[in-house]
């Protein structure tokens, strides 16, 4: 994690990893890296079912600072592709300049139906999350996206100095500001 907070301030192009999980319980790691100025892992291919992949935003002009809808589409399409070993395990996440956040799959069914109209809803994303935001107005507008959508998906927020600490997060009543929800 350490490698793509540092890759998220000092690189111009996004790096990843891709997990699976041993019979041991840890994991194996395999490096991705996208083109300089792309703004995505370009010529990543996953061929057979993953466990996670995590990846960084640069600090690029129309870089994020959470989740783009790119990643929710791919996220979308490892699902519907059968490319996750097990929903409930699965580790999806993004480091960024201003956060460490993971998605997973709260609601299977939810998101299938979420994965059948991505066409109609990036323009509904556009609304919510910008490049020009702050990281939190993006926090929150991703989380309406989400809550708007439907989406069958849930937002965990890291501690960036260990990265061992991740809660689930949700907007306050007046959606101005970022709560920490109970987390199991």
């Amino acid at each position: 994690m350490d490698t793509l907070k540092n890759a998220a301030n000092n690189l111009d192009y996004e790096i990843g990893y891709k997990m699976n999980r041993n019979a041991d319980g840890t994991f194996s790691y395999e490096y991705v890296q996208g083109l300089p100025n792309s703004g995505s892992l370009d010529g990543l291919v996953v061929n057979c079912p993953l466990d996670g992949l995590i990846h960084n935003h640069n600090q690029g002009p129309d870089m994020l600072s959470i989740f783009s809808f790119s990643d929710i589409n791919y996220l979308s399409y490892l699902f519907s592709e059968g490319y996750i070993n097990n929903i409930d395990n699965f580790v999806f996440g993004v480091v960024t300049d201003e956060g460490t956040y993971l998605l997973s799959i709260s609601d299977p069914n939810a998101f299938s139906n979420l994965s059948s109209e991505l066409s109609i809803l990036e323009s509904i994303y556009d609304i919510y999350v910008k490049p020009e935001n702050s990281g939190l107005q993006n926090e929150i507008g991703l989380l309406q996206f989400l809550k708007t959508t439907n989406s069958g998906l849930s937002l965990y927020k890291g501690d960036l100095s260990n990265f061992n600490t991740w809660n689930k997060i949700g907007t306050n009543r007046q959606h101005t500001n970022i709560i920490n929800l109970n987390c199991n």
